[in-house]
């Protein structure tokens, strides 16, 4: 009862700050002239944050661009101690993991807002296009950052995905940029988005985009000694998106982001095509949401972040081949979730600042496969972070508190790091991180129909990381290269294990994994003329091992679908004529069961893509054509055993800005 009125407490007093801060009209007359946007004096562009205190990594558009990634699911491949779970190429659910802990364990958040979804706790990857993104930034335990939401700080890992913002060049008022792109498969994408100057302070943006797919790419069927060239089946895919932005900056009440944001789609479910190959199993998502942000500067010292945000999603799923009396398995799927979220961070001097941050949110799910139950969730999250920073030293600490209605969990979860710069003319800094996070059961895991279980606890994370990171500019030449090394240890691990029957299963607290390794890797800039050459490449190798039971049969077995070696590698070449990019992401070999028997072993693969591009500027419009190749040399491999991934395919294009 005391912890909970901590949280009351600071919730009451960070919301009276707002509301006095609204109501100072006279205050705001008076300092107007004067007021100053916050600055950040260490910043970097690279993809390697060289201050973070845990691994932190950056894909900002170009990037993006270059490796020709349609969805956030294609750009995390070739970020370190990633693994992403592909459930069959086009149409096929889309997963990540980092480093060994489970998909639930990442926090996915737009434009700094939490994504959530209470019914399976998976965000699909695959379905977030990479168009309008201005980057994608993944941190592995503790954030620099203290003026964030409490959910992103209590995470195990946060991938943070923003949305580009409106921005005009002198004495235009407004821009517009489409998009028309085709490619293998009869893929066809269309985008229209259009950004207006209100006024001086305000702007706003729509943007729509149209995308489709028959998916029907061809494989190789084994069977035995023999082997056949078939085609994928229902795996087409059609995608509408909408957004609607309005955005201000330095207003009464600071800088303003609302989103509204609609996502309907239809497509066929790929499955297992060792059991099923000619399936007829569909799924419909209907998923909206309108959320908000403010920043507002107090003061010289203080800043106050309010976020709100309330989603509907609505999911159907059907599978018309089934051997029950009715012939099919309809099943509907109601989500209601509303959140809110308040910060304030006061910096007590100029090298340390700390920040209170409170998160409130409800979940309700109503659906037709829950034993006529409609479960329901309110949780508050705070988080209570102290920082320190100066010229060469960088110091976050902090406790998070989670509290929930449905679950058994009233606790505090403590975290620290540090950035040091060792050697500060050198360019080498070391860094280490302690934390703990929590994976809350979700919604499935409790109440799905013969699956889920009331009593499960939920999954404790302890995370452990330790690592140097060497940077230096000299005259047309930018190198970083950086190394990590991490310890994950896992207990009450959520896990489904086999019922009464093997075709009856159900969710235990049966799992204790360990997952340590080492995360390295580099980038290298170079200008030449008016060219410019950059290469990125990193590589992991991860040991996740079941440590359950000692004399069980896979106790030290490595973890499904975790390879202990992968890495990727982005070469770019930007010229005033023609710009170009290689790509490519390998694996090792893994297993797809937790017993790593040889008929497990999943074999190791590789892919390389290559595009180029040409930009044409005709006053101020801006015309640019490209053409991609992925999956250069036709690789055949599964990612997931039995869902085989696309071979070679071509995309063209073209872009046009006014």
């Amino acid at each position: 009862m005391t912890k909970r009125l901590v949280h009351i407490t600071c919730i009451s007093f960070i919301f009276c700050l707002y509301c006095n801060f609204l109501q100072a009209e006279d205050y705001y007359d008076i300092v107007t002239d004067n007021y100053l946007e916050e600055v950040t004096i260490r910043t970097s562009s690279k993809s390697i944050n060289i201050y973070s205190v845990t691994s932190e990594h950056i894909m900002d558009s170009k990037t993006i661009e270059a490796t020709g990634s349609l969805q956030v699911s294609d750009a995390l491949k070739y970020f370190g101690g990633v693994s992403v779970k592909d459930y069959g190429g086009i149409g096929g659910l889309k997963t990540v993991s980092v480093r060994g802990l489970g998909a639930c364990h990442t926090a996915v958040a737009y434009d700094g807002i939490i994504e959530s979804n209470m019914q399976t706790g998976q965000i699909d990857l695959g379905r977030m296009s990479t168009y309008q993104i201005s980057s994608i930034r993944l941190v592995n335990g503790t954030d620099n950052n203290l003026l964030q939401p409490a959910i992103l700080s209590a995470s195990a890992t946060t991938l943070n995905v923003e949305s580009r913002k409106p921005h005009f060049d002198k004495g235009r008022l407004f821009n517009l940029n489409s998009s028309l792109k085709y490619g293998s498969f009869n893929t066809i994408g269309a985008i229209v988005a259009l950004e207006n100057r209100l006024s001086e302070k305000w702007a706003s943006a729509i943007s729509a985009e149209w995308t489709e797919s028959d998916g029907n790419y061809p494989y190789t069927q084994h069977n035995g000694n023999m082997s056949a060239v078939v085609r994928r089946n229902n795996s087409d895919t059609h995608r509408l998106k909408a957004e609607i932005a309005l955005t201000a900056e330095n207003t009464r009440i600071g800088n303003l982001n609302i989103k509204s944001y609609l996502h309907s789609s239809e497509q066929g479910l790929p499955t297992n095509i060792l059991y099923n190959p000619t399936t007829s199993e569909r799924t419909w998502y209907n998923d909206f949401f309108i959320q908000g942000q403010s920043k507002t500067n107090i003061s010289a010292n203080s800043t106050l972040l309010v976020t709100g945000k309330y989603s509907y999603n609505q999911s159907r799923y059907l599978n018309t081949d089934v051997n029950n009396l009715s012939g099919k398995t309809d099943n509907n799927y109601i989500q209601h979730q509303a959140y809110l979220s308040a910060v304030f961070r006061y910096s007590i001097t100029p090298t340390l600042s700390a920040s209170v941050a409170e998160d409130i949110s409800y979940s309700a799910l109503h659906g037709n496969n829950y034993n006529n139950e409609r479960p329901q969730r309110r949780e508050i999250i705070g988080a209570y972070r102290i920082k320190y920073a100066n010229e060469r030293v960088t110091m976050v600490a902090g406790v998070n508190h989670i509290h929930t209605t449905d679950v058994d969990i009233n606790r505090l979860f403590p975290s620290i790091a540090a950035n040091m710069q060792l050697i500060p003319d050198w360019g080498v800094s070391m860094r280490a991180s302690a934390k703990e996070a929590v994976r809350i059961p979700t919604f499935n895991d409790l109440y799905f129909e013969q699956v889920g279980r009331r009593d499960l606890k939920p999954e404790k994370a302890r995370l452990y990381s330790a690592g140097a990171v060497w940077s230096r500019e000299f005259s047309n030449l930018d190198a970083t290269i950086y190394s990590d090394f991490f310890y994950n240890d896992i207990t009450d691990k959520i896990s489904a294990v086999p019922g009464k029957s093997i075709a009856m299963w159900m969710m235990r607290n049966i799992g204790h994994t360990i997952s340590r390794g080492v995360e390295s890797g580099t980038e290298v800039s170079a200008i030449c003329n008016k060219s410019r050459i950059t290469l990125s490449a990193s590589y992991t190798y991860q040991r996740a091992m079941d440590k359950t039971n000692p004399s069980g049969t896979t106790f030290n077995h490595q973890l499904p679908y975790t390879p202990r070696h992968s890495g990727s590698a982005i070469l770019t070449i930007e010229t005033p004529h023609l710009c170009g990019s290689l790509n490519s992401f390998a694996s090792g070999s893994y297993y797809s069961n937790s017993y790593n028997g040889k008929e497990y072993r999943m074999s190791p693969y590789s892919e390389t893509g290559i595009s180029l591009w040409r930009v044409f500027r005709l006053n101020r419009a801006s015309i640019q054509l490209r053409t991609e190749v992925i999956n250069l040399f036709n690789t055949e491999y599964e990612l997931v055993t039995n869902y085989p991934m696309p071979g070679r395919q071509f995309r063209t294009g073209i872009n046009i800005s006014l």
